[in-house]
């Protein structure tokens, strides 16, 4: 709810603290052990939250740095068998994750963000790794990855021949 209200008269010309400390929120070990149990994370509701603030504000860095982190940690929180990955496919995140990519590609951790929330979306979800592969995820984070290589993420995935293997690898990574 705060997240809302904070939607409705956030100014795109002031800093984004109130984004940058759910931020924070999310990655804390103590708050994600909390936040998992909240039914509102754990449905997904959150996270389709999150992306409708990213919706509104297309290319601002600074929102779309906080939002992309803040959602690839809630869609981690909710997990792949809450069917959060359903939720935001059919809400779009795919499509603005490309177009996103494009306004801000300069932006090292915008495209992080974008690469983390592909992958995670596809973490273990059978059905959201096909969706995503169809809409050509795999060509997404490879480009990200060759703009902004990581050498701790799992590039298994990004060649075409291996597309099944490579979202296991994703799953299995997150097991250990």
């Amino acid at each position: 709810k705060a997240l809302s209200g904070w939607m409705s008269d956030k100014s795109l010309d002031q800093p984004h603290a109130a984004l940058q400390l759910i931020r924070v929120l999310v990655h804390a070990p103590a708050a994600q052990r909390m936040l998992a149990n909240l039914d509102v994370v754990a449905d997904g509701s959150a996270a389709v939250v999150m992306l409708e603030l990213l919706l509104t504000a297309p290319g601002v860095v600074p929102l779309q740095r906080s939002g992309l982190a803040s959602l690839w940690a809630l869609i981690h929180l909710a997990g792949p068998k809450s069917g959060v990955a359903e939720k935001l496919l059919d809400a779009g995140i795919f499509e603005h994750l490309e177009d996103e990519l494009e306004d801000s590609h300069a932006d090292e951790a915008v495209a992080h963000g974008i690469g983390g929330c592909v992958m995670q979306l596809a973490k273990g979800d059978v059905r959201a790794q096909t969706r995503l592969t169809e809409l050509g995820a795999q060509a997404l984070v490879s480009k990200i990855f060759d703009e902004h290589p990581r050498r701790d993420l799992p590039r298994t995935f990004l060649e075409p021949s291996r597309v099944a293997q490579g979202w296991e690898v994703i799953s299995r990574r997150d097991r250990a």
